[in-house]
């Protein structure tokens, strides 16, 4: 099958036009608030800073935004330390961990986290939370550092900018320390404390992007092809 250079150019510009998109990228995202948690569950405080009740699953507490990564979409969508968001309480017992491929979760039509400021056109949803080493049917992560006890989950999700609908794939992990908890052993649930979390998002391309990609590297490959058997 012949294939026009005028045609094959074509292809390898779109793919210059998909490579944004295909290249993976990290936001970093800390905040601060109280939390409450189980050995299955994770609620967060209704009105951080000024009070310690919690909000439970699938209701909303609130966090404060403590840092943001700069140059990724959240900061250039006007996320900014100091801003203040809900991020959704979560409960294993009204959503089970993922366990195969065609799992499904409870929580896929409202977003985990929103902010109340310039960003608040990003909102951040879940499409699986995972299995965590502490239970079975439990997302949590404990890891004993010097700074205290560190509990994490693991999720995948999007990021949705509502102003254009534009959704971007992410994995990532919410971890939080709590401070003068050394060690699993004496780690007394459920457990009420303040934290500072750090969410870190690992975005990764549609995969009409990573399509549009592999067509257009090909496109450039029959070019050099072309231009190598002319005599």
């Amino acid at each position: 099958m012949k294939v026009s250079n005028k045609f094959a150019i074509a292809i390898a510009i779109g793919t210059l036009a998909a490579i944004p998109s295909f290249a993976a990228s990290t936001i970093d995202l800390g905040i601060n608030g109280d939390a409450q948690v189980g050995a299955n569950f994770i609620n967060f405080s209704s009105n951080y800073p000024t009070d310690t009740t919690f909000a439970q699953a699938p209701d909303y507490g609130n966090f404060q935004v403590s840092q943001v990564q700069a140059g990724n979409i959240l900061s250039n969508a006007g996320v900014h330390n100091g801003e203040f968001g809900l991020i959704q309480s979560l409960n294993n017992a009204l959503e089970p961990v993922k366990s195969s491929p065609d799992f499904t979760n409870t929580y896929t039509g409202t977003p985990f986290m929103t902010f109340s400021d310039l960003g608040s056109n990003e909102q951040l949803y879940l499409t699986a939370i995972l299995q965590g080493n502490f239970a079975n049917g439990s997302p949590f992560n404990f890891t004993e550092t010097p700074n205290g006890l560190v509990a994490s989950f693991d999720v995948d999700g999007y990021v949705l900018d509502t102003n254009t609908n534009a959704k971007t794939l992410y994995t990532g992990t919410f971890s939080a320390t709590f401070n003068g908890i050394m060690s699993v052993s004496s780690l007394d649930l459920p457990q009420q404390t303040p934290f500072s979390a750090t969410f870190t998002l690992n975005t990764v391309p549609e995969p009409g992007s990573v399509l549009l990609m592999s067509v257009g590297l090909l496109g450039a490959g029959v070019i050099a092809r072309r231009r190598k058997v002319k005599p």
